[in-house]
């Protein structure tokens, strides 16, 4: 008999059925404590202003973000995930609304579409092709730009990456 633990951002029980002596397995699946997000580099103009970010948050819809992994992550409020030392379940998630957004983006710059460069790792082009449409609709003029995970990595930590 085997023990095994699978970590993934799931709270159900699995019950399969294994080769041909038809033995009950059981795998109790745990949050993970892994989390994608976004970050903002507060050195930039842009960024600096609450009122974007806040659009940026109201902006997407995050079972999208859900159905890009196949089912395998949760939404959630914050940066650690629930079940994790940290987890704080008093704070609110913000409700998709791009009206909202797109107020917060004009009371900005009620002239101009502000721009913004979002760096990511190369294979998350269809993430990042969702993130651009999103941003594009609240008012923000998105550039994707695709880097190794290593120069991806060292922009953010030479603070050269604006998002």
């Amino acid at each position: 008999m085997y023990d095994s633990v699978l970590v993934c951002s799931s709270n159900k029980l699995l019950k399969i059925f294994f080769g041909c002596q038809r033995k009950l397995l059981s795998f109790y699946i745990f949050n993970s404590s892994n989390s994608g997000f976004l970050i903002f580099n507060f050195e930039s103009d842009l960024l600096q202003d609450k009122r974007i970010r806040e659009a940026i948050a109201h902006t997407f819809d995050k079972r999208v973000f859900v159905e890009f992994s196949n089912g395998y992550a949760e939404p959630s409020s914050q940066y650690v995930s629930n079940g994790i030392f940290g987890f704080n379940p008093d704070i609110k998630d913000h409700e998709q609304d791009q009206d909202f957004a797109k107020r917060l983006i004009r009371e900005y710059d009620p002239f101009k579409r502000p721009s913004v460069t979002i760096d990511m790792a190369e294979g998350t082009q269809i993430i990042g092709e969702y993130i651009k449409e999103e941003l594009s609709k609240v008012g923000l003029a998105v550039n994707i730009n695709l880097l190794t995970f290593e120069e991806l990595r060292e922009k953010i930590n030479n603070k050269e990456s604006e998002m």
